[in-house]
């Protein structure tokens, strides 16, 4: 028999080895969120697949607050929308007059509405800037991981797809995958009825659920269990805001009062009937207060 090369043989690293180059070559985000997922799994000595669903289902719980704030959010935008709708279109006619002065005032009162309500459309920007950087950080930390090869991601999984770092050959988890993220988005159709194009919003989200599925056939099986995880989280985050002791201690808004609001009914608020010239005092009477302060002197 011919002799063996020992040196031409690939060496295997050790889980050790393997997250310590690892690390040296991901950026802060990633790093950071790899230096958790391997404490989880260190710590308690679940399997890959467990630590990686424990550590989705934690940060998910930290981002509950965030998600609350915008379902508050969404329903007192569409509360405050008759009127804000009322001041836009008159400060809009104004404008096609030459009135500038006037429109100005009208636009202003748009800024009063916010403060009545307790809404302003820059929050419905806090769930994406939270969820983003943590759906990006997942997704390239975990590929990072499924392909570093330690020896334990191999035998980290179970059932059908006990080696996390391949894709899965049956294609159930992408399925599961997809399946899961649809019924989030069934589930959630009372939440989104009162943002703008919600049909056609739910309509997109549906194709997204089926047309990626065989977009990511190729993706390692580790990834799968973050997104399926995430999608039974938001599962039951839905569920669980329809609880009358938890909306009331996150100050939800009452699913009756959602749905007479959506259908622009009830909660609609009527257009406001607003005296212009008592708009012009009240905007101009500080400034005529700190001219005579100034003559006195």
């Amino acid at each position: 028999a011919a002799p063996v090369d020992a040196e031409a043989a690939p060496a295997v690293l050790t889980d050790g080895e393997a997250m310590a180059a690892l690390l040296d070559s991901s950026s802060p985000p990633i790093g950071a969120l790899l230096r958790v997922l391997e404490g989880v799994h260190d710590a308690t000595e679940l399997p890959w697949w467990a630590a990686i669903a424990l550590t989705t289902a934690a940060v998910r719980t930290m981002t509950i607050p965030v998600a609350a704030m915008q379902m508050r959010n969404t329903h007192n935008m569409a509360k405050a929308k008759p009127e804000i709708d009322a001041y836009l279109a008159r400060a809009k006619e104004l404008h096609q007059v030459g009135d500038s002065k006037g429109a100005e005032v009208y636009t202003e009162k748009v800024s009063e509405v916010f403060k009545k309500y307790n809404c302003h459309p820059l929050k419905s920007f806090g769930p994406v800037l939270v969820q983003a950087p943590l759906f990006i950080s997942f997704f390239f930390g975990l590929q990072a991981l499924c392909k570093a090869g330690l020896p334990s991601m191999a035998e980290g999984g179970a059932l059908w797809f006990t080696n996390l770092g391949v894709p899965d050959a049956t294609l159930g988890l992408p399925v599961l995958c997809g399946l899961t993220f649809l019924l989030t988005i069934e589930a959630g159709a009372e939440s989104m009825q009162a943002q703008p194009n919600a049909a056609m919003m739910k309509n997109f989200m549906r194709f997204m659920s089926v047309g990626l599925i065989p977009l990511t056939t190729g993706l390692p099986s580790g990834i799968f269990i973050y997104w399926i995880t995430s999608n039974f989280f938001s599962l039951g985050q839905l569920f669980l805001f329809k609880v009358p002791f938890v909306r009331s201690t996150l100050g939800l808004p009452d699913p009756a009062a959602m749905a007479s609001v959506a259908a622009g009914v009830g909660g609609a608020m009527p257009k406001p009937q607003i005296n212009p010239e008592a708009l012009y005092m009240n905007r101009q009477a500080p400034k005529r207060g700190r001219a005579k302060k100034k003559g006195r002197k």
